[in-house]
C-alpha cells in the first residue's frame, strides 16, 4: 500500500507555519500566492514517486 502524501497551502508564511504543517503530517508546504516554480516542484516530485 502506497503512502498518502499531502501539501499544506496556506497564506500565512512563516518558518513557524511550515514548521508547524510539516510536524503534523503535511509533506510539503506551498504558501500563498502560488508561484509557478513551486507548483512545477510539487508536481515533478508527484510525478517522479508515481513513476516507481
Amino acid at each position: 500500500m502506497k503512502k498518502f502524501r499531502s501539501s499544506a497551502l496556506t497564506a500565512n508564511f512563516s518558518p513557524e507555519e511550515k514548521r508547524r504543517a510539516l510536524e503534523v503530517g503535511m509533506n510539503d508546504f506551498l504558501p500563498k500566492p502560488l508561484n509557478q516554480a513551486c507548483m512545477e516542484r510539487l508536481v515533478n516530485q508527484a510525478r517522479i514517486r508515481l513513476s516507481n
